[in-house]
């Protein structure tokens, strides 16, 4: 909110959406437009839509705030039930929707799920994925146990004072290009990462001899190959005949990654994540 120390003024709206992973898409009301007349001493209240964590900048009349659709909504509760910064816990989208063969992603919710997962940079907040419990044919998976279970862990662990629990798979921590391969490490994997094979209700059960799935990789190119994933103590070695100078990686990065399977051996299943970081902005004049 900006408030305006003159009673009316002729003025353009300017907003900028800095978008990482997420979408850019921003879409505001009709009411938002050039020579806008505002009333002195009231607050502007600018309202809009936009994916959950992309960076909207609003600038009126020489006044800027900027601000994310997730710190938003999160921010504005804690500050209605003032309790200060409370935990606030969240469930990544889960699987929906027929599988995606192309090994580029980015369908459907596979960039809104990277948009959740930026969210962890809010002070106390946690994410529970739910990428192995959705149904192709139900956007409400049935499901509700493991999610339940899996948000828990992160009160648990942050909240009841459990500081050695392991609230959550395998979180994309950073990449190293070894010649023809990629290593990927990760968070939340201290005791080890593991095939996995998610069947009915609790932690999924390793598949000794399993081979990885879902893991695509490219060159500068931005050509996307599904590539062969080997796990090497805590870390992935992604790589790809088809790619002799990898520089990226996606893992279950579409709307279903169907069979997707990289799990840490608390039974808890790795995020979707990208490591290419394709940044547009959008300006609104």
């Amino acid at each position: 909110m900006a408030k305006l120390n003159r009673f009316r003024v002729a003025m353009g709206v300017a907003l900028v959406v800095l978008a990482g992973s997420a979408s850019a898409e921003l879409r505001l009301p009709n009411v938002f437009s050039d020579h806008m007349v505002l009333q002195r001493d009231l607050a502007t209240r600018v309202c809009g839509g936009a994916s959950p964590s992309e960076t909207i900048r609003v600038t009126i009349a020489g006044q800027t705030l900027s601000t994310t659709k997730m710190q938003t909504l999160i921010g504005s509760w804690r500050k209605a039930w003032n309790q200060g910064n409370f935990p606030f816990y969240f469930v990544q989208l889960a699987n929906f929707e027929a599988a995606n063969k192309n090994p580029a992603g980015g369908n459907g919710w596979a960039k809104i799920r990277m948009a959740q997962l930026k969210s962890l940079q809010i002070p106390h907040t946690g994410r529970a994925s739910a990428i192995d419990v959705g149904v192709a044919n139900d956007i409400h998976p049935k499901n509700k146990e493991d999610v339940g279970n899996r948000l828990a862990l992160w009160a648990i662990k942050n909240d009841y004072g459990r500081k050695n629990l392991v609230c959550s798979g395998p979180l994309y921590k950073g990449i190293t290009v070894e010649g023809s391969k990629i290593r990927v490490g990760f968070d939340y994997a201290e005791h080890g990462i593991m095939v996995g094979q998610k069947m009915g209700h609790g932690p999924a059960k390793e598949i000794k001899g399993g081979s990885l799935k879902r893991f695509a990789v490219s060159g500068s190119n931005n050509t996307w190959f599904w590539a062969d994933a080997v796990i090497d103590g805590v870390t992935v070695l992604v790589s790809s005949t088809n790619v002799l100078a990898p520089v990226a990686v996606r893992y279950a990065f579409s709307m279903n990654p169907e069979g997707c399977n990289l799990y840490n051996k608390d039974g808890l299943p790795a995020s979707p994540f990208r490591t290419d970081h394709g940044k547009v902005n959008i300006f609104f004049t």
